[in-house]
């Protein structure tokens, strides 16, 4: 049955408003073998064409229709435009098969293509987007048609991907406005990240993405809380590096062994409520790691014997720095460590967060 354009209201579709919904896939069948259990998990037929016979396919029981790159080798926007223009229903996808520029895909949201999905990297959630962009969003605004069905397909994919719903999404010839409020610097991290993937996006500005509950935890409490987490994943490896936070930006300084670990405090850092920044002052050096930490052990052990009075140290070297921490029973101890460490070793100045009770 013919889709010819109609005054059709542009009302919110659903899988689940048809008695037979089914999506029109023009290309071959090897794209279903990406797509496992699609119709008995999404209540939808599959109906696969070629390029000449998607018409005699389409009916009103025809929810999407998705156009495989690899099927359209030639003139691909004259054909896309073509079935936009004689089609008010239902909307069009698109797989891209080959890297392009930008410039390519925000012409095919211009002539109406409602998502453009990078193929096959995005299988996995290429029917979750084709749900979700049919439902209705708010927060959605585009200059024009291509702006404002790119925006959909970005509202589409954090709504998948990030799970973040309050976010205003502004686009201006392919530029993203993210705005809003999110947890952490993590999230908006995630955030910004989803929306670089989507093909069709040009740059990503979230300058107004605001990260809320900024005073409810102070630099210190951020700061245990990270060396902590440090202490529990790097073990003896925690005396090469260390942790400082001032405004919420929290700086990590030192050597590592393994870079891996550090991406791990970082992220860490990033999912704590308030921290604006999370700033590496890293050295990936395996044999500076061991020796600063081999170092700091031996200088521990020493400080114990000659200081009588201390209950607890932990001392960790970065660089021209050094930190030393813990509990001494006399008060005059604090000072006096500090000039030992000045003395025994080559560095700037200490870092002096001992507590004497």
């Amino acid at each position: 049955m013919n889709l010819a354009k109609k005054n059709i209201n542009n009302k919110a579709l659903s899988l689940y408003s048809f008695r037979q919904p089914n999506i029109v896939i023009v290309g071959d069948v090897s794209i279903k073998k990406r797509l496992p259990n699609i119709e008995k998990n999404f209540n939808v037929e599959i109906i696969f064409s070629d390029s000449a016979d998607v018409r005699k396919k389409i009916n009103n029981s025809t929810v999407a229709v998705i156009v495989d790159e690899k099927k359209v080798k030639s003139k691909i926007t004259n054909y896309v435009e073509n079935l936009v223009n004689e089609f008010a229903l239902p909307p069009i996808f698109y797989l891209s098969r080959e890297p392009k520029k930008s410039s390519f895909f925000t012409s095919l949201y211009n002539k109406g293509v409602q998502g453009v999905v990078d193929w096959p990297q995005e299988s996995q959630v290429l029917l979750n987007v084709v749900v979700e962009s049919m439902k209705s969003h708010e927060n959605i605004l585009g200059k024009n048609k291509g702006d404002r069905n790119l925006a959909k397909i970005i509202k589409a994919h954090l709504m998948l991907e990030s799970g973040l719903k309050n976010i205003k999404i502004v686009v201006i010839d392919g530029y993203v406005l993210l705005k809003g409020s999110v947890k952490s610097l993590y999230e908006k991290n995630i955030l910004t990240g989803e929306t670089s993937k989507i093909l069709g996006v040009k740059k990503v500005i979230d300058n107004e993405i605001k990260i809320r509950n900024f005073d409810e935890v102070t630099d210190k409490e951020l700061e245990r809380r990270i060396k902590l987490y440090m202490g529990n994943i790097l073990g003896d490896e925690k005396r090469s590096l260390s942790v400082k936070v001032k405004d919420k930006v929290v700086r990590l300084m030192g050597a590592t062994r393994d870079c891996r670990s550090i991406v791990d405090i970082e992220k860490f850092a990033m999912k704590q409520a308030g921290v604006k920044e999370v700033v590496r002052q890293v050295k990936v050096k395996p044999s500076l790691a061991s020796k600063r930490s081999e170092k700091a052990r031996l200088l521990e052990r020493k400080i114990k014997k000659i200081f009588k009075g201390v209950r607890h140290i932990s001392i960790r070297l970065f660089g021209e720095y050094v930190e030393v921490s813990g509990v001494v029973k006399v008060g005059g101890d604090r000072n006096l460590i500090e000039k030992y460490l000045l003395q025994v070793l080559p560095v700037k100045k200490v870092i002096n967060k001992l507590y004497a009770t």
